[in-house]
């Protein structure tokens, strides 16, 4: 499991840190834009990863 957790934490650092290009790039220039749609299509399947996993932990820990 703690595999798991290092790798979680990895990816919370890459979207922390594409939030802060974005907070660079000024979040109304097209550069900043771009860079939002891209962070919304990582966090959304990062959060769907991490239903998953919770989900199954669940199921095998009632």
């Amino acid at each position: 499991m703690s595999r798991l957790v290092e790798e979680l934490k990895k990816e919370h650092t890459v979207i922390a840190g594409v939030f802060n290009e974005i907070k660079s790039a000024g979040i109304a220039s097209k550069e900043g834009q771009k860079a939002l749609l891209d962070a919304k299509k990582g966090l959304l399947a990062h959060l769907k990863e991490e239903n998953t996993i919770y989900s199954k932990y669940d199921e095998l820990n009632p």
